[in-house]
């Protein structure tokens, strides 16, 4: 029953591990072409793990696990017919013993065994997570199909230039670059903003236009970081 326990307790630790790296590479790679780092949000260790959903369950992760279980059912055909006919067929007696010898090996070197299947799980996995990041990225920048939601504010009368008081939008020379980024923050009647992440301190807002399906270019993006302080009133809009 201990050994059981142990086993199961190692299995789940393991578990884990590959579910956390996963996740963390691919949120890693998502949040870094949008110009932001996994240090900067609010993401504790069970959002990591749920995020490992969104690689395990791609399109991607299905192209590296298929030839995987074609093998794995070629190997167990094999062991079934060489098993099946080893006392028919001379190369299936053969055969049999050769993989007699192999489960002796494997038996007795099952740590080694388990260190090597690690070291190629690994760079497996992140390349299969970086590649769904990739693709979740093009698709949140593409097309409105998106996860994102939409989100509006009401900002404190002490927000300086985003004030709710404050209708006339007037910046010193040198902030002038954000006069119409001001006015989107503040009314967004468009509804054009959608809610990237939030940190303790900050909402991470992305702002874009349409996709141009014509030169098939992404649309000049911006992300906003929204001080929480500023903030009156923060609404999401579901579809």
């Amino acid at each position: 029953m201990k050994d059981t326990l142990s086993r199961i307790s190692n299995l789940l630790i393991v578990t884990a591990v590959f579910l956390y790296f996963t996740a963390w590479v691919y949120m890693h790679f998502y949040y870094e072409q949008f110009g932001l780092t996994t240090g900067s949000l609010k993401i504790d260790y069970s959002t990591y793990l749920v995020y490992s959903y969104n690689v395990f369950f791609s399109l991607q992760f299905f192209y590296i696990l298929l030839p995987l279980l074609v093998l794995w059912l070629l190997i167990q055909i094999v062991l079934y017919l060489t098993k099946k006919y080893k006392n028919t067929r001379s190369s299936y007696t053969t055969m049999h013993r050769r993989i007699r010898v192999v489960r002796v090996i494997i038996n007795r070197n099952k740590f080694s065994l388990l260190v090597l299947v690690m070291l190629v799980a690994f760079p497996l996995l992140f390349f299969c997570a970086r590649a769904v990041a990739l693709n979740d990225y093009h698709r949140d920048r593409e097309t409105d199909d998106t996860y994102l939601k939409k989100v509006q504010f009401i900002f404190n009368k002490d927000a300086e230039w985003l004030s709710s008081s404050d209708t006339a939008v007037i910046l010193p020379p040198k902030h002038e670059r954000f006069k119409y980024d001001i006015p989107v923050l503040k009314y967004d009647t468009a509804a054009i903003l959608r809610l990237l992440a939030e940190s303790d301190n900050y909402f991470f807002v992305l702002r874009q236009g349409p996709y141009n399906t014509t030169y098939r270019r992404f649309p000049e993006g911006y992300v906003f970081l929204v001080n929480k302080k500023d903030v009156l009133l923060a609404k999401i809009v579901l579809p």
